[in-house]
């Protein structure tokens, strides 16, 4: 059952997307101003020279970037679990909200899989796509490359494969795109939720893999009527993508990188195109698996 679409109900879907941006930039600012004052009394930073403190302040946004941003989310996160239970009271009182039974926990192993092989075919997928961008539009992921990858393996293990997929699904799956199924028809939800999780991340490169991303977490949660599946989904792709770009780049066999370059310098679609669509069969093979094995009831 379905509300009436309104303007309020549309802004309302939304709404959690803008609160996270302003919190964030609020708390990232808070931070700033804080370390400022400090580095100021040890003497170490002069606040009355503007460039000077700018340029110190600009030195710790880039070496400790990740680590601040894991910091934020991790103050946000009892925000948005409370918006997740207001939003569950309200459509209790309105007669919308289900209670399923409880999936036994060995069936969320299932979801490991699919997250290293939707991720596999993936990041094959935007490879490719890429391939074809015009450099302005590779450029836009430089800065986020930069922060995520200057920072240690254990920073980005905790931020990018821990506290990401917490913080970004309650918001996305468990508030955004819950909100949206009361609105739009479910086809369009997903659709709607996952493009808004691609936009938010800012920049060409990671946005069409987030929308992949989106998608199957939307599924899954369905799935599992639980928002611990699309986090372990979602934590599952990050870790094996953090572990891929660490073996890609910590390869030392000159073979390997020769290789390597020989393919980039002789573009073929079918190197891009076959192994893409073997872990696509592998995943949607896992997800069917998933389809006929995990069925929670209602409870009534």
């Amino acid at each position: 059952m379905r509300e009436k679409v309104t303007v309020k109900k549309l802004l309302g879907t939304v709404t959690p997307l803008f609160l996270h941006y302003a919190l964030s930039y609020g708390l990232i600012i808070l931070f700033l101003v804080m370390m400022g004052i400090v580095l100021d009394m040890v003497g170490k930073v002069d606040l009355n020279n503007v460039d000077i403190r700018n340029e110190v302040l600009q030195v710790i946004m880039n070496k400790y970037g990740l680590l601040i941003d894991m910091g934020v989310s991790i103050c946000m996160i009892p925000v948005f679990i409370g918006i997740k239970k207001r939003d569950k009271i309200k459509r209790k009182i309105k007669g919308l909200h289900k209670k399923y039974e409880n999936v036994d926990t060995i069936k969320y192993l299932l979801i490991v899989p699919v997250g290293l092989f939707v991720m596999l075919s993936a990041n094959i997928f935007v490879s490719l796509l890429t391939a074809f961008m015009p450099k302005a539009m590779t450029d836009t992921y430089n800065a986020t490359e930069k922060i995520i990858y200057d920072s240690s393996f254990t920073v980005q293990l905790l931020a990018a494969a821990i506290v990401a997929p917490i913080i970004e699904e309650l918001i996305f799956r468990g508030i955004i795109f819950n909100r949206m199924k009361n609105v739009f028809m479910y086809p369009m939800a997903i659709i709607f939720s996952s493009f808004i999780f691609g936009v938010y991340h800012g920049n060409f490169v990671q946005a069409p893999y987030a929308f992949i991303i989106g998608i199957i977490a939307c599924l899954l949660y369905d799935r599992y009527r639980n928002i611990t599946a699309p986090i372990l989904f979602h934590m599952s792709a990050n870790f094996f993508s953090l572990l891929l770009t660490v073996l890609v780049k910590t390869a030392s066999n000159k073979d390997v990188v020769e290789n390597a370059d020989k393919i980039a310098s002789n573009f073929q679609l079918s190197s891009y195109l076959i192994p893409m669509g073997l872990f696509a069969v592998f995943a949607t093979v896992v997800m069917e698996f998933i389809y006929k094995n995990v069925n929670p009831k209602e409870i009534r």
